[in-house]
């Protein structure tokens, strides 16, 4: 008669591990197959169940994932309309810099013809106190084009207008 035999091992955490060893199990015997035949069962029992079991737990991961890849869209969507609205805000602070450039342009060529009808005015004054008239009339030649420059203008519709005259 066989007599089954259990060794006892520990495993690597300390616990002791049984197993049957390979003389004790006769597979030709009756005995034996139906010990085999109970491990094969319990063993397709456990694998169908761990399928289960693990369909579960990834039908559970795939949703998880399916809402995180839904807020990460979300979160992408927002990004997308957030940089809109910042390229949208460059583009216009982008234009008044370009009309305050145009402006300051404007106002340099401005103030240079002042600065130039000063000196000219300056030295027409000069030239009557001395006496020299021929110089003031020269002078008062050269300033005539600058000042009808100022007088004359053109409007953004770009008509002719004469400033200064009948009260406009």
């Amino acid at each position: 008669m066989h007599v089954r035999k259990q060794e006892e091992t520990k495993n690597q955490r300390g616990k002791p591990k049984t197993n049957l060893s390979q003389e004790t199990m006769a597979p030709l015997t009756l005995r034996g197959r139906m010990q085999m035949a109970a491990l094969r069962k319990q063993r397709f029992k456990s694998k169908a169940k761990h399928r289960r079991n693990g369909m579960k737990t990834m039908r559970e991961s795939f949703k998880r994932l399916k809402t995180e890849m839904e807020e990460i869209s979300e979160e992408q969507k927002n990004i997308r309309e957030g940089q809109r609205q910042v390229k949208k805000k460059f583009e216009a602070i982008e234009t008044e810099c370009e009309e305050l450039k145009r402006e300051t342009r404007l106002i340099i060529q401005q103030s240079a013809r002042t600065q130039v009808k000063l000196a000219l005015m300056f030295r027409i004054l000069k030239a009557r106190e001395a006496g020299d008239f021929n110089i003031a009339a020269h002078f008062t030649e050269i300033l005539r084009p600058n000042m009808y420059h100022e007088l004359v203008t053109e409007d953004d519709d770009n008509k002719t207008i004469l400033l200064g005259i009948n009260g406009e």
